[in-house]
């Protein structure tokens, strides 16, 4: 079931149609309308040209996502090391216990 939502971004009103809950593309609409106010905030040229403060933020965002993405990347390859070691731990603890279990036999 599609989601309708009426949200603002940079003073602008607009229609979200779309599958995310109300919750999310709202919550979307928020961090793209706070990253619209920081350009807007860090640069006075925006403020002639709107079409430079919709690419800027665009920029912006993509530069979190990038960062984000990247960051996820490196915690999964801390992931794949823990489990590997996770493992190799298990199986010497596993062959410790055989070891003591057929000594005491």
């Amino acid at each position: 079931m599609k989601n309708r939502v009426k949200i603002t971004i940079d003073g602008k009103n607009f229609t979200l149609v779309g599958e995310e809950t109300e919750e999310h593309m709202r919550e979307v609409a928020t961090y793209i309308d706070k990253k619209m106010a920081e350009v807007r905030q860090k640069a006075a040229v925006v403020t002639l040209d709107a079409s430079l403060a919709y690419v800027l933020t665009s920029i912006n965002v993509a530069d979190d996502y990038f960062k984000e993405k990247a960051y996820c990347a490196e915690l999964e390859g801390r992931l794949l090391g823990m489990t590997a070691r996770a493992k190799e731990l298990s199986e010497k603890l596993a062959a410790t216990l055989e070891v003591k279990v057929g000594d005491s036999v």
